[in-house]
């Protein structure tokens, strides 16, 4: 989203749009108004034509949309907004030098700055939203109005608002800050088991939108769902697969498929075991049944592997996968190296349509799903030195398998006994 703004509004508030892309600027008759300032649509801030204070605070933040928190340009101090805390809290009293990377880095909880305070009373947060999101400021809002209520009786009435400051970030390199808050986030939980943590939101890249599953594959919604008890393991797995980051995403929706694969059983030695308890004779002569599907057990060799691509190709549909292909076909017709070394060949060939598909599609699909499952798990493997590592870089190439990985899990997931 980049930054809109009326001619009026260029001159006082040009230097915060042109900081902060992610803002929207509108006016009203009694202001401005900034539409998702952190990238965060949740959250509005209300400028009135007579709050230069605001306008000046405004024009030296940087408000990163992977942090809940705000960065001082002038200062070059990153503060990550906390709370409210009471006055006697070790956390009060903690400060500590960071040296990483070369550089050294002065650490603390402090009061929160009335940059932060300006930008609090200033913000309109979307109801229906949990109450520690919309960026720690629900918690301060509400702290500040138990503050101006005339009889002054609050749990919160001693409480100090408090921030946690990384002071020393001598500029803005989103990369280089996210790598330090997650040093700063391991160290300080390694020395303190109860310590707060610096919050690393999703990055999701503008194309995101255009990654998304397709909305309706079955055509539109049905006026009745006929639906059956589905596996309780495998729906906890899928619900868990819905949102978040792309590599559990991807872990959660291969789960269901490797559990599904763990308790198949091959038609021969099913059939075989079906005959051995159906026998008119079997109560005649049970230990030969049970001698019967001992062996039938010992003789199914399949690996586990083999097992899986087995339930896919039996339970998914490849039109249903192509579908989610093809609107990518670009990416997946080029080669894919992810950083740490894992290489992907082509999934699909160009000008391939729904029959090359369905001709070609299995079993490499789901080979290719296990070499990143593999890389994404095991870290190092003994037969190689290649992984895939948690970089936003490989985020971004796994996002476009999430949607044919989930439709082909939800197919496993019907076709599965409860």
């Amino acid at each position: 989203m980049g930054a809109e703004f009326a001619d009026s509004d260029r001159e006082r508030l040009q230097v915060f749009l042109t900081s902060n892309p992610e803002t929207a600027c509108s006016r009203t008759e009694e202001g401005d108004v900034l539409t998702s300032p952190w990238g965060d649509e949740t959250i509005k801030l209300f400028v009135s034509e007579e709050d230069e204070a605001l306008v000046n605070a405004l024009n030296a933040l940087r408000l990163p949309p992977r942090f809940t928190a705000i960065w001082h340009c002038d200062t070059k101090d990153l503060e990550v907004i906390y709370g409210p805390l009471p006055p006697d809290s070790e956390m009060r009293s903690r400060s500590f030098g960071f040296d990483f990377g070369g550089r050294s880095y002065s650490c603390e909880f402090g009061e929160v700055s009335e940059r932060l305070l300006l930008l609090v009373k200033s913000a309109s947060l979307e109801e229906d939203i949990d109450f520690y999101d919309t960026r720690n400021l629900r918690m301060l809002k509400l702290y500040l109005r138990m503050q101006e209520r005339e009889s002054n009786i609050s749990p919160l009435k001693d409480f100090i608002p408090t921030s946690f400051w990384i002071r020393g970030i001598e500029e803005w390199d989103e990369n280089v800050v996210v790598e330090l808050a997650q040093h700063l986030n391991f160290y300080m939980r390694y020395f303190d088991r109860e310590t707060p943590l610096i919050q690393i939101h999703e990055d999701l890249p503008e194309q995101e939108g255009k990654q998304s599953t397709i909305r309706y594959p079955y055509g539109e919604f049905p006026k009745t769902v006929s639906a059956r008890l589905l596996d309780p393991f495998l729906l906890g797995l899928w619900e868990s697969s819905v949102h978040g980051n792309p590599r559990l995403r991807f872990l959660y929706n291969y789960q269901i498929m490797e559990y599904a694969a763990f308790y198949y059983a091959g038609e021969s030695l099913q059939q075989t075991v079906r005959r051995a308890i159906m026998s008119p004779h079997t109560h005649l002569d049970p230990t030969r049944a049970v001698t019967q599907i001992l062996d039938a057990i010992a003789n199914d060799k399949q690996h586990d592997t083999e097992k899986m691509k087995e339930i896919v190709r039996q339970s998914v549909d490849s039109r249903l996968v192509w579908r989610e292909i093809e609107p990518r076909a670009d990416f997946f017709t080029e080669e894919i190296q992810f950083d740490g070394g894992v290489t992907l060949d082509a999934l699909i060939m160009p000008r391939w349509d729904e029959d090359d598909f369905a001709t070609g599609w299995h079993p490499k699909f789901i080979d290719q799903v296990r070499k990143i499952r593999n890389a994404l798990v095991h870290g190092r493997e003994q037969r190689t030195t290649n992984v895939i590592t948690p970089t936003r870089a490989n985020d971004d190439r796994l996002r476009p398998w999430l949607a044919p990985l989930s439709v082909a899990a939800e197919q496993v997931i019907l076709c599965r006994p409860s």
